[in-house]
């Protein structure tokens, strides 16, 4: 996880995967429990596609963070914060991950 923290870090470029390492480390040296979701999300085209995340328990609760779709929405240069330190309804708009995939066995024995 270390090497794929690298990438957004320094560069400020990664995949999903990349983002939910290094936010995951950073979150982890905090002393938060943090973890790295595999799942998928819907493309702009509306198919699902593979993703990942991450969720962070702060005070005993579950809270998701989508930090490589995060750095791509801004307006005007805002940052809006549609994927941060939300619920599992919240994302389930969007997101698929654990009991949630209702895809075939392959992605279940692959990604999970």
């Amino acid at each position: 996880m270390e090497q794929r923290a690298l990438s957004p870090l320094r560069f400020g470029v990664g995949m999903c995967e990349d983002y939910v390492a290094a936010l995951t480390l950073l979150l982890r040296d905090m002393g938060l429990r943090a973890e790295y979701v595999p799942g998928l999300i819907y493309s702009v085209e509306g198919h699902l596609v593979d993703h990942a995340w991450t969720i962070v328990q702060i005070d005993g609760v579950w809270y998701h963070l989508d930090s490589q779709l995060e750095d791509n929405i801004s307006c005007r240069g805002s940052v809006r914060y549609r994927y941060l330190l939300k619920s599992d309804t919240t994302m389930a708009a969007s997101h698929r991950w654990g009991q949630n995939l209702k895809q075939n066995a392959q992605i279940v024995q692959n990604y999970l």
